[in-house]
């Protein structure tokens, strides 16, 4: 990592106090109005959905089941005996007439979407296809932002990172595919999911790291640790960030936690990475406290100001100039003591320099 060493502080005057905001991937998402809001077309990123006008389609289980397999194979065609096999399996005959009936009723309930996004469902001969573009279907959205989140994080810009993969994980309502997670057709690409998921959340850690973030993180990726335990990448950037909150000790207790864990229940060691990460620890290595950009301060709110008298001292003695500070200050507050520091207090000190002090 390169960057900013987050223990060089210059003098703050207007600080806002430190928020009790988690990071997005733990806040609750309204699905009707937040980031993972979807007008038109098909959700399977939790029940399995199908929307018009931001309304769900109301789908009887057998259509949502049915719908379900056509999602899976979309834009691809997908025949009867399949079709057939993952609804009703060893129960159905060759002259069984029910996917058929199975398929009108459907198309009967998906109507309404039809008309504002075209033909959607189309009989193929042996089968049928199902048509979504990549903006109709939650999951595709999800993996392309993804996507867009990893090679932002690869060439080096974790704001632009953060926002997409955020977005990617607003999507989420649940387990993927409910009402069919545990069906054979579906286990597959239930775990795809689930994994790719995972895979975003740590690329957003990641993200979150390199912005300065560490100090949000804890509460999350201490559960994620133990929901996880066997995802040494989790387990490492909870010891990171412990360590860049100034709790080494936090920071080895969880390494001997998961050393432990991989010990006893797989009889392994830590991985390479993880081992290396011990060692910068103990040695002190600076380039574990840097990031790429200064911390993003919590947004202020203007009705709880607090003032603190700070003194300054000049590096050579004589009288101290008296600098006042605001937490959580309102633009006004923050704008009228920035310049009062910069007209009075900084002028007095020798050459102009800036006064260090600590908070």
């Amino acid at each position: 990592m390169s960057t900013v060493n987050i223990h060089d502080r210059k003098l703050a005057l207007a600080v806002a106090e430190p928020s009790d905001e988690r990071p997005v991937f733990s806040q609750e998402l309204d699905p009707q109005t937040g980031p993972g809001a979807v007008d038109h077309g098909f959700r399977v990123l939790g029940t399995v959905e199908a929307r018009v006008a931001g309304e769900s389609i109301e789908l009887g289980p057998k259509q949502r089941q049915l719908l379900a397999v056509l999602l899976l194979h979309a834009n691809r065609a997908v025949s009867s005996d399949a079709i057939s096999d993952a609804l009703w399996g060893s129960r159905r005959t060759s002259a069984d007439n029910r996917l058929p009936v199975a398929i009108g009723r459907l198309r009967r309930a998906l109507a309404p979407l039809e008309e504002q996004c075209g033909p959607l469902l189309r009989t193929i001969p042996g089968g049928y296809m199902l048509i979504t573009a990549t903006s109709d279907l939650d999951a595709e959205t999800f993996q392309a932002r993804v996507t867009e989140g990893l090679q932002a994080l690869a060439v080096g810009d974790p704001g632009r990172a953060a926002a997409l993969l955020e977005s990617a994980l607003a999507l989420w309502r649940g387990t993927p595919l409910l009402e069919v997670s545990f069906e054979e057709f579906a286990v597959a690409e239930v775990r795809r999911l689930e994994e790719l998921r995972l895979v975003a959340l740590e690329a957003l850690i990641d993200a979150q790291l390199e912005l300065g973030n560490h100090a949000n993180l804890i509460g999350e990726l201490t559960a994620l640790a133990i929901e996880q335990p066997t995802r040494e990448h989790l387990t490492a950037q909870l010891i990171l960030a412990l360590y860049r909150c100034g709790r080494q000790a936090d920071a080895l207790a969880a390494y001997e936690r998961i050393r432990v864990q991989l010990a006893t229940t797989l009889g392994l060691r830590p991985g390479p990475a993880l081992k290396h990460l011990q060692t910068q620890i103990l040695r002190h290595d600076r380039a574990l406290g840097r990031t790429t950009t200064r911390p993003r301060r919590p947004v202020a709110t203007a009705h709880r100001v607090v003032f603190t008298q700070v003194n300054l001292r000049p590096p050579t003695g004589g009288q101290p100039a008296i600098a006042w500070g605001a937490s959580n200050p309102p633009a006004w507050a923050s704008q009228t003591v920035r310049a009062r520091v910069t007209h009075t207090s900084c002028d007095r000190l020798r050459g102009g320099r800036e006064p260090q002090t600590r908070w």
